[in-house]
């Protein structure tokens, strides 16, 4: 995250070799297996995401955390627990994908119902 905040300084040679070191040092770390389980767990779980650790340094419009989509997540998540509306994982669905979706259109300035009401499907039981 400090080398993300430095690169508008630095060249792009000085750049790669601020990666390269980092680079050396996550696979150092994820090299060998811990002998806690949960440390190993852990260790086992971010080695699988490890072509995508640093990928936001590639990305100047990347941030270097999901903190901002945590906290716009954190409204719908409380009140999904809250409702009680959601007790299947059809209904649970239903809600994280609206949620998402009223969040993007926030984000983006557009109408929210005009959004999805094109895209609702009504079907007739009968």
């Amino acid at each position: 995250m400090a080398l993300k905040k430095q690169l508008p300084e630095l060249d792009e040679a000085e750049a790669q070799t601020h990666r390269v070191l980092l680079e050396s040092r996550a696979n150092a770390l994820f090299a060998n297996p811990r002998g806690d389980p949960a440390q190993e767990r852990f260790r086992s779980r971010i080695a699988k995401q490890r072509d995508h650790l640093l990928s936001f340094l590639d990305h100047p419009q990347a941030e270097a955390a999901n903190n901002l989509a945590e906290r716009q997540l954190r409204g719908a998540v409380i009140t999904r627990k809250l409702s009680c509306g959601n007790k299947t994982n059809r209904g649970a669905a239903a809600w994280q994908l609206l949620a998402s979706l009223s969040a993007t259109c926030s984000q983006r300035a557009h109408d929210f119902v005009a959004f999805i009401a094109p895209r609702l499907a009504l079907h007739q039981r009968g």
